[in-house]
């Protein structure tokens, strides 16, 4: 994985086994979020959250040949947060679908800035 001119680009690599498709999904990530707490017994508190996925984007499905996706990084930020917040980008490859996901098969990260 790479992020280069304002694009995340995501190259995976043909299958060498007999799993040979799954889903490959990108997820914002941001390194610490903290959190005052309002109600509860931590009221009062702020709590530190570390490397906390911000969403998940389906890059697309792969099928065991060699492919590369892509994302303009400007898509990665949605109304919850704003791209700043972002420090890196990681990305799943797994086995299944999202409703009944399946062997991880790779996964990468890269910094965003």
């Amino acid at each position: 994985m790479t992020v280069k001119d304002g694009t995340v680009s995501v190259a995976v690599p043909a299958a060498t086994d007999t799993n040979t498709s799954g889903e490959v999904w990108l997820c914002p990530v941001t390194g610490k979020v903290d959190v005052a707490v309002r109600r509860g017994e931590n009221s009062g508190h702020t709590l530190s959250y570390y490397n906390v996925v911000r969403r998940w984007v389906k890059l697309g499905d792969w099928h065991g040949q060699a492919q590369t996706f892509t994302l303009p990084v400007s898509q990665l930020s949605d109304a919850s947060f704003a791209l700043k917040d972002i420090d890196r980008v990681t990305v799943v490859v797994q086995s299944g679908v999202a409703a009944k996901p399946g062997v991880m098969l790779g996964a990468a990260t890269a910094s965003l800035h």
